[in-house]
């Protein structure tokens, strides 16, 4: 299991630091580090929200809302070539997806599509933090939002070339306070 530490906060924000979701580190057949969430993160999912079988036309969007502002989302994106993928909160690009390159709020780093042509995303957002696993486990990226959210509208957006939503589950996290 690996823990990390999110430093860099505001100080007006109250705190100095948050751990990082908890994950499982493991070497695939190819001797590349895997990161995941612990399977245990599921014990937080709440309500439920499906998608699936959706293409978004160029220029086109599509919406997912959220009952509170945390949540967790599994998207299988299948993006035409040149196609640009973006995920807005509110009104914070926060993850953008072009031709192989995958962006998380300024931080950018390779992501190939799989074999079908298939970006496989798994995102954890609250209000200050985003968390994203892309193609299994192979990138990670953790980033602190600009600005807290309380309420949590995401709207996935397609610009020149259409996204197919291969597959999207999204749910409600439950707070880990009791």
């Amino acid at each position: 299991m690996l823990l990390g530490w999110l430093r860099g906060f505001a100080k007006e924000r109250g705190w100095n630091g948050a751990l990082a979701l908890p994950r499982i580190l493991t070497i695939d057949a190819d001797g590349y580090p895997i990161q995941n969430p612990i399977s245990e993160m599921r014990q937080l999912r709440g309500v439920r929200h499906i998608v699936g079988g959706v293409m978004v036309q160029a220029g086109g969007s599509i919406r997912l809302r959220a009952e509170n502002a945390q949540v967790e989302i599994i998207l299988k994106l299948r993006p035409d070539h040149g196609a640009v993928i973006s995920l807005v909160l509110g009104d914070q690009r926060i993850v953008e997806y072009h031709d192989g390159q995958l962006t998380v709020l300024g931080t950018s780093t390779p992501a190939p599509l799989n074999a079908a042509g298939v970006l496989d995303l798994h995102v954890f957002i609250d209000r200050s933090v985003i968390e994203l696993f892309a193609n299994l486990g192979r990138v990670v990226i953790t980033r602190l939002l600009s600005q807290e959210r309380v309420e949590m509208e995401v709207t996935l957006y397609s610009e020149y070339g259409e996204c197919g939503i291969v597959a999207c589950e999204m749910w409600d996290l439950k707070s880990v306070w009791v």
